[in-house]
């Protein structure tokens, strides 16, 4: 379980060092001064599944899981 754990709060790092209004302070109290902030985190999440299915996954799941990314094509499919 730890090694879930580590590998899900690097790939929670990993969104905050991409989109900055993820690390900010206020960010944990964004959704009551601004209704759509939920919405925008997702996106963020979004587009950080899509920057891992690109550029492989930093946060070490291919070691830990022994899986490797999807293609982009196969994660955005509809």
């Amino acid at each position: 379980m730890r090694a879930a754990r580590v590998t899900i709060e690097k790939n929670y790092g990993m969104v905050s060092s991409l989109f900055y209004i993820c690390c900010k302070k206020e960010s944990n109290k964004l959704a009551k001064k601004n209704p759509v902030a939920i919405e925008q985190l997702r996106v963020c999440h979004l587009l950080t599944n899509c920057y891992i299915c690109l550029n492989g996954d930093q946060a070490g799941s291919v070691n830990t899981f022994n899986i490797s990314p999807p293609l982009l094509e196969d994660y955005l499919e509809l």
